[in-house]
């Protein structure tokens, strides 16, 4: 079979193409919100104290994923409010002093890990919160910066 097309239906079809990918994107972004908002502090908290290999991985890849996404965060903070273009150490010892979370640099994901933990035992109310969230309060609660 042979499908004919008009010249109509040629001009139309970029704008069709990017109407469907608006929707798409709007799609992705809804379900990625939704799945943020439903990782909590009682997901996060099973998988980091669970014994099974996958569990801990994930616990793992999440919390470096968090703490690299934070630290280029406050990367862009502090080079956004220092205007400097030097990426030294002083650069993100400025971007954790933006996020309040001055940790040594020889912090291991496993110390996080324990962190987290033992946080989220301390603080059992706040399991229902974003898992983020609570990574985050536990940093600043255990790396304050001076």
């Amino acid at each position: 079979m042979i499908f004919r097309v008009n010249k109509k239906q040629c001009e139309l079809l970029p704008n069709i193409l990017l109407v469907w990918c608006g929707i798409a994107i709007v799609n992705v972004a809804t379900t990625l919100s939704v799945m943020a908002n439903e990782f909590t502090g009682e997901k996060i908290y099973k998988l980091c104290t669970d014994t099974k290999i996958e569990s801990k991985n994930f616990c793992y890849a999440y919390i470096q994923g968090y703490v690299a996404g934070s630290t280029l965060a406050g990367s862009i903070v502090a080079y956004s409010v220092h205007a400097t273009s030097n990426l030294d150490q002083s650069f993100y010892d400025a971007a954790r002093r933006h996020l309040n979370i001055c940790h040594p640099n020889s912090i291991t994901t496993d110390q996080v890990r324990k962190i987290l933990v033992d946080y989220l035992e301390e603080n059992q109310k706040l399991h229902h919160k974003e898992a983020r969230l609570l990574v985050y309060r536990s940093l600043t609660e255990a790396f304050p910066c001076k």
